[in-house]
């Protein structure tokens, strides 16, 4: 069992959908190099799907498929996604998984597959959330391979659903109840499809290779403690391997035979660890969440049978919990936490950037576009720079689109091409097109929102004002804060995204008549503004 630390209701709600480690398949059966992770991965969240800057985008489908923070993976015509339910069964939880096939035409029901279980003592959910499954279902060939909330592990045919194998976890395998379900997607083998690894810790047991036509044990790597991050394949010192995250280490595997190679002890133990670390390059990997206290850069090498894993560099201030990151060049990464979107400097670990806006925020690259479905369900489209002129560069968001009314924890996937949302109970299949017709979705730009670098930021500034508004909240008080919101108002500093944001803080910390003075400033300040609107219904109720 996952050991928590004293926190909020919601916060550990959100640490435990946020187990959306998942893989995605990307029009293709799982190869080498295919089987995609979220929070960071071999292809670093890049679709080959183009998208042009006038592309319109239009919902082809949107199907109720039931609760889950997993994501949907895909391959050909057929798209395949874990929903969950549950019911009480005297002083327990009696949940039913179903693993169900989608037409990726119409996201009508192909097949579905029913497994039951019972939720663990050692296990619960917050806010009322059904416990659901939280890893995404992995294609190996022609299977399927979940794991449920309770950690029911299944391989599937994938041409009817019906089972091949099943295992259990907990009782077959000894793995100790997560607290907040099972949430390591099952990872398929980049050097040998035929063999899919798992995440199944407690004291005697650990990291499992299996193969994937029996279910087979092949090697057994030592992992006594679990975490909320899929494992991750990388290649340091010229060696294939697994990047595993425990509770309180990040642990180097060899992929071959299970020899651990490495460990990286974390600087906080005993918490509930759940971004899964982004393998940039052949000798970085970045390292985010409770555990990490911010966002670090580790370096690893091999010298001759020597591991040398050393931190590059440690940005304190940014923490992800439960979002993934992408990489946009060599040099710059961009992620969101639970307050705003970020771009990071890898070289050094240096903030370029900060917009709010996209808070909670999953992230992919698409051509060469940056896609972020925010927490709130709105798409937004953003151009990145170019490689060769960062300094002067910045991101431009050339489109935001309401998708779902809903809370959306689970990224982007991108299946051939369609693109592919989910939020709350609910299934959204997006196609694009070059042409704007009644179907398309509303831009609710009004202009595109150049997202500047900043190239100097001291401990006194932010290249976000209403960043510098919040953090004179927070050390000066409410007076000094609505002092220079004037003056930040004044000057004309404040865009519409830094005006919602701030009266949505200010709703939330109970300041309801600064919230609407705000946003009563904001429909003077920008009166064609359709984000202004939309807020203002939300916040003044009109």
């Amino acid at each position: 069992m996952i050991k928590t630390t004293a926190t909020s209701g919601y916060f550990l709600l959100a640490l435990m959908v946020a187990s959306l480690s998942t893989p995605l398949v990307c029009g293709q059966q799982s190869t080498a190099g295919k089987n995609w992770t979220q929070y960071g991965h071999g292809n670093n969240w890049q679709s080959e799907l183009q998208l042009d800057t006038d592309s319109a985008m239009t919902i082809v489908w949107n199907v109720k498929i039931g609760e889950s923070r997993s994501q949907a993976v895909g391959i050909d015509d057929v798209i395949y996604v874990a929903t969950g339910s549950a019911e009480k069964d005297g002083d327990k939880k009696r949940l039913t998984t179903r693993i169900v096939a989608l037409n990726t035409l119409n996201g009508e029901e192909k097949w579905a597959h029913e497994l039951t279980s019972t939720m663990f003592d050692e296990q619960e959910t917050f806010g009322g959330a059904t416990p659901a499954p939280q890893a995404t279902p992995t294609i190996a060939g022609p299977y399927l391979i979940a794991v449920s909330f309770t950690g029911q592990l299944s391989c599937l045919d994938r041409a009817d659903g019906k089972p091949v194998w099943e295992k259990d976890l907990v009782k077959d395998f000894g793995a100790e109840p997560v607290q907040f379900g099972f949430s390591a997607s099952p990872v398929v083998d980049p050097t040998d499809s035929n063999r899919i690894c798992v995440l199944a810790a407690g004291k005697s047991t650990g990291f499992y290779c299996l193969n994937v036509k029996d279910g087979s044990t092949i090697w057994k790597a030592d992992c006594t403690t679990s975490s909320y991050a899929t494992p991750i394949a990388a290649n340091y010192g010229g060696v294939a391997q697994w990047v595993v995250v425990s509770e309180n280490e990040v642990l180097g595997i060899s992929i071959a035979e299970g020899k651990r190679l490495w460990r990286f002890e974390l600087p906080e133990k005993g918490l509930t660890n759940v971004p899964t670390p982004l393998v940039f390059d052949n000798s970085r990997l970045i390292i985010s969440g409770q555990g990490c206290k911010g966002t670090r850069c580790l370096s690893i090498n091999r010298n001759e049978n020597e591991w040398n894993v050393n931190e590059q560099w440690f940005a304190r201030k940014l923490q992800l919990f439960y979002t993934n990151w992408a990489k946009v060049t060599d040099r710059i990464i961009v992620g969101c936490t639970d307050k705003y979107m970020a771009a990071l400097d890898v070289s050094d670990g240096t903030i370029l950037g900060r917009w709010r806006g996209y808070s909670d925020g999953n992230v992919a690259i698409v051509g060469k576009k940056l896609l972020v479905i925010d927490g709130k369900g709105n798409l937004s489209v953003v151009e990145t720079p170019s490689p060769s002129n960062l300094e002067a560069a910045g991101f431009t968001a050339i489109k935001k689109l309401k998708i779902v009314d809903a809370r959306c924890w689970t990224p982007i996937s991108v299946i051939d091409d369609r693109i592919l949302i989910r939020g709350d109970d609910r299934l959204i299949c997006l196609t694009v097109n070059q042409e704007n017709n009644s179907n398309s979705l509303t831009n609710l730009f009004s202009s595109d929102k150049l997202l500047e670098f900043q190239t100097e930021m001291t401990k006194q500034e932010t290249a976000d004002p209403a960043e510098q508004i919040f953090t004179t909240f927070e050390t000066k008080g409410q007076e000094a804060a609505l002092l220079l919101y004037a003056k930040l108002r004044a000057d004309k500093s404040l865009d519409e995204v830094a005006r919602i944001a701030l009266a949505e803080a200010a709703k939330e910390q109970g300041l309801v008549d600064v919230a609407k003075m705000m946003i009563s400033h904001a429909k003077v300040d920008f009166p064609d503004s359709k984000e202004i609107a939309s807020a203002a219904k939300s916040i003044m109720g009109k």
